[in-house]
Order: C-alpha cells, then structure tokens, then sequence
C-alpha cells in the first residue's frame, strides 16, 4: 500500500522555489510544484518497453590537432597578436596576461604544457562566433571583474568565454570551442548578478559545439558552475576530471545563484541546433554547491527534445551547503516548462557511473530528478552511502529523489544510504512513476518511525519489472513498516554485498559474495554488461554488478 500523501506537500513546497531562464537576460521563477495534471509524466507506461542497455556513449579522447606551420610566440604581446589574426599559434613560454585575449578568426591554439596566467587580475580568453581550439595548455588564475554594465555572457567565464551570437540580430547561432589536455584552475567570477552569471573557468553562451577532452578542472569558482557554465549550448565532455569546484555566493537572493558545483547549464537547446549534455568517463570529487546540484545542476526547456547521457563517472563526496533549500548532491536535473519547439520529450540517461558520499539538504543526496514529459533512466549505477542532511526533519530521498516524471532503474545498487525523515534510498513523489527491475536495496535507512515510511523507499514504486531484492539488517528495524515491500514483487534476502571497492571499472562497486541470493536471480531483461563493462550470463545477477564464472 502507497504511504499518504503528506509527503507530498514537502515535494511541493521544496520544488517551488526552483527557477529556470525565461531567456537570455534574465531568470524568472519557474512553475515547479509536483502538482501539476497529468501525472506520472504523460510519457506512457514505464519498464516493461525500457531498453536495458544505455544509450552509447563515447569515452574516446579528442586528437591533438597538428600545429605544423604554427605561429610560434613567447610573449604576451605577440600572443596577443596571433590569436587577433587566427589560424595555429603556438605557444613557447609562459605568459602573465595584464588584460584579456581576443581570439580572432577560427584558431587553433597549442599552449606547449606552458602557463597563461590572468595573475588574479584579468579574465584570459574572448572568442566571438568563431571556432576556437584550445590544447596542451596549463591556463590559471583567471578573474573576470567585467563591469555590471556588460552583458552576462561577458562577465561570465575567467578562462575562457566562447559565444555563438546572440541569437538575434546575429543570425544563427555559429561557432565552437573545444578543449583538449588543458588544465584549469584557481578562475573566479563575480558571486552574485545582474544577470545569469555562470562558469568560474569556462563559459559558452549559445554555442551549438562544445568539446573537451582531457581536461581538469581545479579550485575554480563562480556563482553558478564553479568550473563550466553554459546557456544554449550542446556540450561534449570526455575523459576529464572536476574537482573540489565551488559556487562561491554566500549571501541570500533566493536561487539565482549557487547552483551546481562544478557545472551549471541552462536552456541547451537555445541555439536551436543542438539540445545535449554528453559527460562521459569522468570524475566529480568535492564539489560544492549552495543550493542546487554540488556537482552538476541544469535546467532544460521541455518538449526540445534534450539528451543527457552521463555514462563510465564517478560522483563522490559532492555535496550543497544551504541549510534551507538543497536539492541534488550531486546531480539537479530539472525540465521547466519554457518551450515554444514542441517537439520530443527530453531524456536523461545515468549508467556505468557511481554516487558515494553525496550530500544535500532537501532531498536527493545523489540525484534529484522533475521533469514534465521526460525521462530519467537509470541502468548498472550504483547508489551508497548519499545521505541528506540529519537537521532537516523532512528531508528525503537519502540516494534518489524522482519529485515528477517517470524514472526506470534496471540492474542498479542502493546501499547504506540515509534520509532523516523517509526514503532512505529513493523519494518517489506524487506525481512520480518509477519502475524497478534487478534494483538492490540493502540497508537503506531513515529516523522516521509510526509506520509512515518504507527505509528503502518512501511508497511502494509503481512498476515491478521483476528480479528486485531487498534487505534491512535486523539491528537497523525501528518499526513495523521500515522494510516494506520496494515494488510488489520484490524479495526480502541478504545479498551478502560487500563494501565499496575497487573491483574493476571506471569506479567503485558493490560485489556479490559467494552463495549470495541475488546472483543469478534476476530477469532477463539485464544489460550486456555490468557497471564495470564485464559480460552477463543468461541468468543475470541482482544489482549493478554480476559475479563472473
């Protein structure tokens, strides 16, 4: 039996401060109550017609691009110079810019491991509707003190601003960036507006080809994306690290600023060409946001037909800081409502990729998760020890929290994750329809006892997709309901899962014991592989990992 709907009053109330762009200049608050008609998403039955295996995602690195017949420069004057004029430039030195570069035609430029350093005093590179290359380069201490009078985009971005045009009088928007073996850090912009202000080392603003490779992102900040920040931009990045990025807005203007840690986008099909968020092979560590996402937080106009695969990463000790509002210690995923191109619901895809140690306030320790007519598909991840916060009496969803939409897990681990008021592992709104299949659930739990609320999940979920598995340590049972049935099938046995750990892969997982219950238990609807990429037999095994034989 689903638990009351109480719990639906704090998703409501928790989702009404949410805001997403009304355009280019300005934020407008968003409708974000889970309250809306339709419910469950409007996008059709959920599981059973669920393709087990993730989108394809490509982790391949970027090519150098060969600098043969470069412009070779050792200064700041003559760097200055050849990025005016374009083509290849490389560097042999390092340089300590006293005022910003602008790139000029389609450049090529090759830092030769060399150091360009705004010396805390100046943003570094300004490129304008071309298409702009940026490789082997170390590129730091960026500030951008743009005056209040300039438009966003031009105080946004340390390191690198690139825009496409503005969408107007500038015709279709044109141009790209792409960044390979560059490292970024110590960048800051301003805390707080007027305007969108977003990414600490590197903004793209209506830019419909945005790729990076290789790269690291260090100790940057911004009052949006500490590290990247983009509006109406596809963005491709590939085999790249952020970590300890901050939002670095303390003060108390609501939710325009201190969204997502590391990255902070917004509307990416504005440049009505390109509408994607590709983030494959890469790791989130110690990110911290104020409010939203402590790694990544985006809001994407519905119906644009948006695609966000996040595919092989590792989310870890992520986490948000205020201690009113707070959703998504890791991940903040949100469709507004904002759309004029009525065309194909938007899709958020999570697979191969680990959330350990996330934290947040609200609900959603590693994802929160609203969409209108989306989906979120979740597929071989794993979900332990994400918690929120022990002085929110009414937070919620300690690993997961869908507040609207469909949401389909498929062979996923939630373990040791903690929530104070219910849903210990996943908060299921009212409005939300979510399907499991060979879903784990071990020791998830909550302080909240009365009988209101299932540990593992708030309510039970709406689909069964068969092969589900659940288990709550003797010791951990506070009353009667604290391991109630996830989904109406599911199988109450001790896996006998073993703690987080290297066992393969791109990031940590939970292995199976020998003689555990789970192995070989599942349906036959399983991915090709497990989280680690290695193959699963005809009977495959509960959870995100199978056991080889």
């Amino acid at each position: 039996m689903k638990q009351p709907n109480k719990s639906l009053l704090f998703i409501m109330v928790a989702t009404l401060w949410l805001v997403a762009c009304g355009g280019e200049d300005e934020w407008t608050p968003g409708d974000g109550g889970s309250g809306g008609t339709g419910g469950g998403g409007g996008s059709g039955n959920s599981g059973a017609g669920i393709d087990p295996d993730p989108p394809t995602s490509d982790c391949e690195a970027l090519e150098l691009v060969d600098m043969t017949g470069a412009t070779e420069v050792a200064t700041e004057e003559a760097l200055r110079t050849a990025l005016a004029a374009g083509g290849k430039v490389q560097l042999t030195d390092d340089v300590t810019a006293s005022s910003h570069f602008d790139v000029g035609p389609d450049t090529v430029f090759d830092g030769g491991g060399h150091t360009i350093s705004g010396g805390g005093t100046t943003h570094l590179f300004v490129a304008r509707m071309v298409h702009f290359t940026l490789q082997n380069a170390v590129v730091i201490d960026g500030n951008n003190q743009v005056s209040d009078d300039e438009h966003f985009a031009r105080r946004s971005g340390a390191g690198v601003m690139a825009n496409g045009g503005n969408g107007t009088s500038d015709g279709p928007a044109t141009g790209s960036l792409t960044v390979i073996n560059v490292d970024f850090s110590g960048h800051t912009i301003k805390p707080e507006g007027p305007g969108d202000l977003r990414g600490g080392a590197v903004y793209v603003f209506n830019l419909p080809d945005v790729q990076i490779s290789g790269a690291t992102f260090n100790d940057n900040e911004g009052s949006n994306g500490g590290a990247l920040g983009g509006l109406g931009s596809a963005i491709k990045i590939i085999n790249s690290s952020f970590v300890n990025n901050r939002t670095n807005f303390v003060g108390t203007g609501g939710v325009g600023e201190g969204n997502g840690g590391a990255i902070s986008l917004d509307a990416m099909s504005q440049n009505q060409q390109e509408a994607h968020l590709h983030i494959c092979g890469c790791d989130f560590r110690n990110n911290v946001s104020r409010v939203t996402g402590g790694a990544i937080s985006y809001v994407a106009h519905w119906y644009t037909d948006t695609d966000v695969i996040i595919d092989q990463c590792v989310f870890e000790d992520n986490h948000t800081t205020s201690t009113e509002l707070g959703q998504g210690g890791a991940i903040f995923a949100m469709d507004d409502e904002k759309s004029e191109q009525v065309t194909t619901a938007n899709r958020l895809s999570i697979s191969n990729s680990t959330f350990s140690g996330n934290q947040t306030w609200g609900s959603g320790g590693g994802v929160w998760f609203w969409t209108m007519d989306g989906r979120l598909t979740l597929i071989n991840a794993t979900f332990a020890n994400n918690r929120v916060d022990e002085n929110n009496e009414t937070s919620m969803g300690g690993a997961l929290a869908v507040s609207r939409g469909p949401a389909d897990l498929i062979n996923v681990t939630i373990a040791n994750n903690w929530a104070r008021f219910h849903g210990g592992g996943i908060q299921a709104g009212g409005d939300a329809e979510v399907s499991l299949t060979n879903t784990l659930f071990y020791n998830n739990t909550s302080d909240r006892d009365g009988g209101w609320a299932n540990f593992h999940t708030n309510r039970e979920v709406d689909h069964d997709g068969g092969g589900n598995m659940q288990w709550l340590d003797e010791s951990l049972v506070i009353d009667s309901n604290s391991n109630a049935l996830v989904s109406a099938n599911a199988t109450i046995a001790d896996p006998l899962l073993e703690d987080l750990a290297d066992n393969g892969g791109p990031g940590h997982t939970m292995a199976l014991g020998p003689g555990s219950p789970a192995i070989d238990a599942g349906v036959t609807n399983a991915p090709e592989t497990d989280q680690r990429g290695l193959p699963r037999d005809a009977a495959p095994d509960i959870g995100a990992f199978e056991v080889q034989q």
